[in-house]
């Protein structure tokens, strides 16, 4: 199943983070942008405050279905986009697709509400391959028997056949690991939060 911004609730912030508008002042004040620390910067501060927290008070886990309808759309925004960056960071773009694959196309709207360049323009290309071979991908998937002593190897051995269908040509160009790339990503996020309110926190 494909997650979509406009999927459950929109507006509401059923998922409340307990931080209100003076937080979010004194955030923006202890963290701007002239004195960006890729490590420590306000992303973070919303990422630890405005998101980590909502899993534990929706009851859920942070990949049902049910914990995704409850949020709104700016926090849905959000979890796309950590989820996307986590994976990334950890082990380039097919990780994503592999492993969070439910994210897919509402990142791909996050990048059009967003504007990312040339972040958008380039993850068009992932999807259109994603699809050639998603069927594929998924078979691999299901051949993973976890409660076999060696599904790591079975996950491994899958993991390898996946990334030579999807082609380890296809990787984000050298611009993503730049450290000015970065800043405009985590401030882009930072805009709409901050520009967007109602959807994160109560006012």
């Amino acid at each position: 199943m494909y997650y979509s911004l406009s999927q459950g609730n929109q507006t509401q912030v059923i998922l409340d983070p307990e931080k209100n508008e003076d937080w979010i002042e004194l955030t923006k004040k202890n963290y701007s942008w002239e004195k960006y620390d890729e490590d420590d910067n306000r992303l973070d501060e919303y990422m630890e405050h405005l998101f980590d927290v909502l899993p534990e008070l929706g009851n859920a886990s942070d990949e049902d279905e049910e914990f995704w309808e409850q949020l709104s759309r700016g926090q849905k925004m959000f979890y796309s986009y950590l989820v996307f960056e986590g994976a990334v960071d950890n082990g380039g773009i097919f990780q994503f697709f592999w492993e969070r694959p439910e994210h897919i196309y509402a990142f791909d709207n996050v990048l059009e509400i967003l504007n990312i360049q040339p972040l958008r323009d380039e993850y068009s290309t992932f999807v259109d391959q994603y699809e050639t071979v998603a069927k594929e991908l998924e078979a691999l998937q299901m051949s993973i028997n976890y409660n076999n002593k060696k599904w790591e190897q079975q996950y491994n051995d899958a993991y390898d056949k996946g990334l030579e269908l999807f082609g380890e040509e296809h990787e984000l160009g050298e611009y993503y690991i730049d450290p000015s790339f970065k800043k405009d990503f985590h401030k882009a996020l930072c805009d709409y939060i901050e520009g967007h309110l109602g959807e994160f926190i109560k006012l």
